[in-house]
């Protein structure tokens, strides 16, 4: 019929160094299979610690930034969009993060998020699954530590959805009251 099949089996896959550094529970070189990718190594790496980065996870080949990763796209939506695949000697940086904000209150998942540079309430509003069925959704409440003071004051968040937020931040959400 003027076609070709052809069938192989792959009997030995070769071995590859990663090395995995920075804030991670296991750091090291880790011999992995030459098919295996950046989730792959986080895994068997114990992935981030508790103050590193979630969002600019960096892999380095030849002392050169080629790929970042952004673990929430998985964590959030399932999506393995920022996986990639590995070479012999490439290194798995996790920097620390640079800015953590609390969501606590009326929220569906009341839990500290990491936020990149330009995300803000909009963004911890998604990443918490957004409000309750007894959140007070008009406004949230702010704790913000200054050099000389703890600041707290209302946010209007249909005025504010794109009001920026800062490293240890706190916005609570109120019940609505009976």
């Amino acid at each position: 019929n003027g076609s070709l099949n052809l069938d192989f089996t792959l009997t030995k896959v070769k071995s590859i160094k990663v090395t995995v550094v920075g804030e991670v529970v296991n750091p090291g070189t880790y011999n992995v299979s030459s098919l295996a990718t950046l989730f792959n190594v986080l895994y068997q790496s114990g992935g981030p610690t508790r103050i590193g980065s979630f969002r600019n996870i960096q892999l380095l080949r030849n002392n050169k930034l080629i790929h970042q990763l952004d673990l929430y796209e998985f964590l959030q939506k399932g999506l393995l969009t920022g996986d990639a695949g590995l070479k012999d000697q490439d290194v798995v940086f996790i920097p620390a993060s640079e800015i953590i904000v609390q969501a606590t209150g009326e929220v569906k998942r009341p839990l500290k998020y990491e936020l990149r540079a330009g995300e803000g309430l909009k963004e911890l509003l998604a990443y918490s699954g957004g409000f309750t069925e007894n959140a007070y959704t008009a406004q949230l409440t702010l704790k913000r530590k200054t050099d000389k003071e703890l600041e707290i004051r209302n946010i209007d968040v249909a005025a504010e959805k794109d009001f920026l937020l800062r490293n240890g931040d706190v916005l609570h959400a109120s019940a609505i009251l009976d």
